[in-house]
């Protein structure tokens, strides 16, 4: 026979941005499980906290349950409530009737249809397949030319961001006063334009798009400080030049206007 583990806790140390008062800390139940099966969840995301395992639940109108792995920090959704219970898994599981707080900031009011999910930011309630959502494997990921890159579901670094029609573009008609970055990457060799006087990857990509060139690319390192504006993207270039694992750099696209 199973033994059940039921956990009432208060999960109230919240990201900064997810807030609540103490009145709307409901002390959810939580109970200790097996590790749910592949075929069981119809969705694995990253989560560095239970309180936000619940969170992406709750912006996903298909998720009724979820467990929660706090070692690995992954959060699973599910249709179904799982019946296997152990002590000492480390493994969470919890129905998201039982989470009253708000969770969702600007998403609170979005009443998303099934397959579809809310994501600030973005126009409210979008397709399951949407740019930025968070991610495990590629596999999460099916908009066309999208991987999953450090746990969100991005752009193949070389292909724009089309917000409106959720797409990744390898140009733009237009292109937008925003861009993506990307943790590691970089492009050797085609600098237009080096400012040693930004000194946040913010600044760096507003100075790419206030350039009277076509700026389509930059490169950040925070110390010393270090932007460079290129008039290429990381397709544009031979494989030789494309950069790969350099932690100390970030690497930015400029999303497409339209």
């Amino acid at each position: 026979m199973s033994t059940i583990l039921l956990t009432a806790a208060c999960f109230c140390a919240l990201p900064s941005r997810l807030q609540a008062t103490d009145y709307d800390c409901v002390h959810p139940t939580v109970q200790e499980v097996l590790p749910v099966k592949a075929h069981d969840y119809i969705r694995s995301v990253i989560a560095p906290s239970v309180y936000d395992c619940a969170a992406e639940c709750k912006l996903f109108p298909l998720c009724l349950y979820f467990t929660f792995d706090a070692e690995k920090r992954t959060c699973q959704f599910l249709k179904k409530r799982n019946q296997r219970f152990t002590v000492g898994s480390g493994i969470f599981f919890s129905s998201i009737k039982e989470w009253k707080m708000p969770l969702t900031g600007a998403c609170r009011n979005a009443s998303c249809s099934p397959n579809s999910q809310c994501i600030e930011g973005h126009p409210l309630c979008l397709n399951d397949a949407v740019i930025g959502m968070t991610c495990t494997r590629d596999d999460d990921c099916h908009v066309n030319m999208t991987s999953c890159f450090r746990g969100r579901c991005l752009c193949h670094p070389g292909y724009s961001h089309n917000i409106r029609r959720n797409s990744c573009d390898r140009d733009c008609q237009n292109y937008g006063d925003t861009m993506t970055p990307y943790m590691g990457l970089g492009i050797i060799g085609h600098n237009t334009k080096i400012l040693n006087v930004a000194s946040t990857m913010e600044m760096c990509m507003s100075a790419c798009v206030q350039q009277t060139f076509l700026c389509k690319t930059i490169e950040f390192r925070r110390m010393p400080p270090r932007c460079q504006l290129s008039q290429v993207g990381y397709l544009d270039v031979t494989d030789r030049e494309r950069e790969k694992g350099v932690e100390d750099w970030w690497f930015a696209v400029r999303k497409c206007k339209n």
